[in-house]
């Protein structure tokens, strides 16, 4: 009896653990596309930036959650005289600053960007899309104010291109990320369409 009850409590948890949907989510106007784990929400907002003084940028953000686990694409771009490479790389460099402070990183990691996919298909080919190393770290996040921190991982790909920064971000706690999903995720993410 007690063998069945263990059994049936197992499986209303499996029952309430929502599966991974992939779908293939396209951004014609920001020029990328990834396989969502579920279906993804959009936000969009104007930054202003302390460095460079009196710079403002774009954050465009598109996130899908499973399990409490955070798949997102973000887009960034400066706003005014800001197109050269160097600036881009700039911004790459600052987003990822603040992604590392966000989670309280106390361990990070960099790889190249070629260990995430055995297909090239995945990768940028263009000359004018830099992808920066693939950034693994473990911090804290906060979920529930009443149960204080929890230890997490963030695994971060950033592209640079041109004119912009794109990012594929999967950030969530420990006890409930996926390599497996986070590889899926981005190694599907195409910085060009």
């Amino acid at each position: 009896m007690r063998r069945l009850l263990i059994l049936l409590a197992s499986l209303s948890l499996i029952s309430c653990t929502p599966e991974l949907n992939w779908r293939m989510h396209r951004e014609p106007d920001t020029n990328w596309q990834v396989a969502f784990p579920a279906k993804p929400v959009s936000v969009k907002r104007t930054l202003a930036l302390t460095d460079p003084p009196n710079s403002t940028i774009e954050l465009q953000l598109w996130a899908a959650n499973v399990n409490e686990v955070r798949y997102t694409v973000g887009y960034a771009r400066w706003l005014g005289d800001q197109q050269d490479l160097a600036k881009q790389e700039l911004l790459a460099r600052a987003l990822e600053s603040a992604m590392l402070s966000n989670i309280s990183a106390h361990q990070q990691t960099s790889e190249p960007a070629s260990n995430l996919a055995s297909s090239n298909e995945a990768r940028p080919s263009d000359s004018d899309v830099t992808a920066r190393p693939l950034l693994k770290a473990v911090g804290t996040i906060l979920l529930n104010p009443k149960k204080g921190p929890v230890e997490a991982q963030l695994w971060m790909q950033t592209h640079v291109r041109t004119s912009d920064v794109v990012e594929a971000i999967v950030l969530g706690p420990t006890e409930t990320f996926s390599q497996e999903a986070a590889e899926q995720f981005l190694s599907s993410f195409r910085p060009r369409l």
